[in-house]
């Protein structure tokens, strides 16, 4: 039945010459306008293609179908015989001889020898019936693979162009073949009223679906930017932010930007609407190339249409802050600052940053630190993480730090800025090479960073918190001096305990030394570190090495 409405659809629509054309689409229009009444009167159509113990067959009782692909296997067994149906899709009915023996995977044991009729059912699909012969003392397995019971659907669409989404899945052309079922239809098309609704596709027949869209007046809608707090004297691409609204019809807009004051500081321009998405570019600067001001700054986007008999208009805020700095830093042991320095240096909300360290040890026995970390901005706070590990050690597993922080910022402006930040560890084996000693449990830090651009001093006082068997508490001051022309930033690092002063002897001190460079165009940087570690006055060890970050 399927393929007669296919062959007597497609007759209709051949595409030949005019005398030709009539002479085929006469009687092809004529069987088309009888299939609804043949199931009436046809009793039996046939077609069964089989090899050996396996085929395909499609009957068609009545306008019932069935379809199904099938092979059959057969085994010896000491007595009886047995009969074992599996199906794919699995889960489906089993009849023998009428009677219902239940879902596949299914075994029957205990039976004569003798001609049976397995009939095989699922929603959703096709069912099969096959008529197998059981011998004596041999078990008979019947794999069916059950054929999806499908409708044709045929899409008449106004303009021809018009997108069609079932189920979100698109659709070209005019005629498909679909399962059964209730589908969501989504068309549209841009300058066009969306119009969704809901179809349902009957197996062996064909559902016509019209669709016919009407005009969408001019509207702007939902204006968003891309980065609502920005600062202009970031390193690209992180000091423009994308100002991005829709559009219903074809048409024009203006951007215009405020300041604080109501004065208008820039202009853009955005033409010739070929989709619903807009989207202009702002840079931080007037309209004679000087950066703006901090501030809330609004956003008007004034649009008209085509023919310029409508028009419409949205409103946006966006605000430039000094505070929105971003900053490449290390994320090592997942605190993000310097090798051997926490520093106030909190992301922006939505900025994310990914960074990966390699390297060797220089000087001592032959081993390899490798740290992966990661930041992620949230406004006033950031979470970060990092992972450690060393490759080469000579311990019976491969040392490794799990590592997670959260930093608060007080003050992210210059010339001081501040944070206070809590650091959680988890260690697995010793990890005293190369990137310095054992990590405590917990670390409780407060960050300042005192500001002379493009200088910057870093104090943090810090309490770590560690548990051998008993609680250890141990105060720690780090230091460093920083270089940070955004682009380019240098750095030396350090880490003490209160040993330093008490005992000497004992204490333990860790120095880094650190650049990050941004590639020009992109969001990647490349590292290069190095680090000295020290034990009172014995040298310890010494590593080198290099690394590659992204941030967005």
């Amino acid at each position: 039945m399927r393929c007669v409405a296919y062959a007597t659809l497609f007759l209709t629509e051949l595409n030949v010459n005019t005398p030709f054309r009539a002479l085929v689409r006469a009687p092809a229009a004529m069987l088309f306008l009888l299939l609804p009444v043949l199931p009436a009167v046809a009793e039996i159509s046939v077609s069964i293609d089989v090899i050996g113990e396996s085929g395909r067959f499609m009957f068609d009782y009545g306008g019932i179908l069935e379809s199904a692909d099938w092979s059959v296997s057969r085994r010896e067994r000491d007595r009886g015989s047995a009969l074992r149906v599996l199906s794919e899709p699995g889960n489906a009915e089993v009849h023998l001889n009428r009677d219902r023996i239940g879902r596949t995977p299914q075994e029957v044991s205990g039976l004569s020898p003798g001609i049976y009729l397995i009939r095989v059912e699922r929603s959703g699909y096709y069912p099969a019936s096959i008529r197998v012969t059981i011998g004596d003392r041999e078990t008979v397995t019947v794999d069916v693979r059950l054929t999806e019971a499908t409708g044709l659907l045929v899409l008449d669409r106004e303009p021809r162009d018009t997108e069609v989404l079932l189920d979100g899945s698109r659709l070209r052309g005019r005629y498909h073949d679909v399962r059964e079922g209730s589908y969501r239809l989504e068309a549209r098309r841009f300058g066009y009223v969306t119009e969704r609704r809901r179809i349902r596709v009957i197996r062996n027949r064909v559902t016509e679906v019209s669709i016919r869209l009407r005009e969408a007046p001019f509207e702007l809608s939902r204006l968003s930017v891309s980065r609502p707090v920005f600062r202009p004297k970031n390193p690209p691409p992180y000091n423009t932010t994308a100002i991005s609204f829709r559009a219903d019809a074809p048409g024009t807009a203006k951007v215009f930007i405020f300041d604080p004051d109501g004065s208008l500081v820039r202009e853009l321009t955005v033409r010739d609407f070929r989709t619903w998405d807009q989207r202009v570019t702002w840079d931080g600067r007037d309209e004679r190339g000087r950066l703006v001001d901090p501030g809330e700054y609004e956003i008007v986007v004034e649009g008209e249409s085509v023919d310029a008999e409508e028009r419409d208009s949205v409103h946006g805020v966006v605000t430039v802050s000094e505070e929105a700095r971003i900053s490449y830093r290390t994320a090592f042991g997942g605190s993000p600052g310097l090798l051997y320095a926490a520093e106030p240096v909190t992301l922006p909300a939505r900025a994310v940053q990914m960074s990966l360290l390699a390297g060797g040890r220089a000087i001592g026995s032959p081993a390899a630190p490798l740290h992966f970390g990661a930041r992620f901005g949230t406004g006033p706070v950031e979470l970060s993480a990092g992972v450690s590990t060393i490759l080469g050690e000579r311990n019976d597993r491969t040392p490794t730090r799990i590592s997670g922080a959260v930093d608060v910022a007080l003050s992210r402006t210059s010339p001081l800025r501040a944070s206070l930040r809590m650091t959680g560890n988890y260690q697995i084996g010793e990890m005293s090479t190369p990137f310095g000693p054992d990590e405590p449990v917990l670390r409780f830090q407060a960050p300042l960073r005192l500001d002379a651009q493009p200088l910057g001093f870093v104090m943090t006082p810090g309490v770590a918190l560690d548990y051998d068997g008993d609680p250890r508490v141990r105060p720690e001051l780090e230091s460093a001096i920083i270089l940070d022309y955004e682009r380019v930033v240098a750095a030396i690092s350090a880490r003490s305990d209160s040993r330093l002063i008490t005992d000497p002897t004992e204490s333990q001190v860790d120095t880094g030394a650190e650049t990050h460079v941004l590639i020009p165009g992109t969001p990647l940087y490349v590292s290069a570190w190095s680090t000295l570690h020290f034990s009172g006055s014995e040298f310890r060890s010494a590593a080198a090495g290099g690394g590659l970050g992204v941030l967005w």
